[in-house]
């Protein structure tokens, strides 16, 4: 385990102090918790060793398609037009 010192307000602090009472475990472990929750899987995603984090850049596909634009952008007041809503 790492120590850090972190800068809370108080309402967080006071949050953080009574559910430590409340669940009888230390300030540090709900903390963990609660930081764990919200940050949902991207520890885990950190802890990728070098080829998993390689092999998802690999897998990565770029899918494009004609999009049949319905204004010509070069025609400035069709793009003005089409920004106001005129269109």
């Amino acid at each position: 385990m790492t120590r850090v010192t972190v800068e809370l307000d108080d309402d967080v602090l006071g949050f953080l102090e009574q559910r430590a009472v409340d669940e009888k475990r230390s300030v540090s472990e709900v903390l963990s918790d609660v930081l764990r929750d919200a940050l949902g899987d991207a520890p885990a995603k950190a802890l990728l060793t070098e080829e998993e984090r390689a092999e998802r850049v690999r897998t990565f596909k770029w899918i494009s398609q004609p999009m049949h634009a319905m204004i010509d952008l070069e025609d400035h007041a069709a793009v003005a037009a089409a920004l106001a809503g005129d269109r």
